[in-house]
């Protein structure tokens, strides 16, 4: 919490909606095609780069290892399945979205 003073009268749920959407820009940013994904992915890179906007891209080690699909082998801990079950007791709502190397069946499975 010192290090995020925002947050501090946020609920565990409310924080992980932020890092959800935080989430869903940045594979959004990385996955676009086109002349105009490029210019984004570039202004953001400067960005980064500059340090300006330092608490926001503290995450983006995490989130690049999310994207490229490195933790999809890894299995969850019973005490977070368990916070799970409990925070989400009627399900989760979320739209169609795809995740690389990720089978839609697999997800429709989490």
């Amino acid at each position: 919490m010192k290090a995020h003073p925002e947050l501090k009268n946020k609920s565990y749920k409310q924080i992980e909606e932020l890092l959800a959407e935080d989430f869903r820009e940045y594979a959004e940013l990385r996955n676009s095609k086109g002349v105009v994904g490029f210019l984004k992915r570039a202004f953001d890179n400067i960005k980064r780069f500059s340090g300006l906007f330092r608490n926001k891209y503290a995450m983006y080690d995490v989130f690049r290892n999310i994207n490229d699909g490195k933790y999809r082998l890894q299995q969850i801990d019973k005490e977070s399945l368990q916070q799970f079950k409990v925070a989400y007791k009627n399900g989760v709502n979320s739209k169609s979205f795809y995740v690389s190397n990720i089978a839609p069946e697999r997800l429709n499975d989490l």
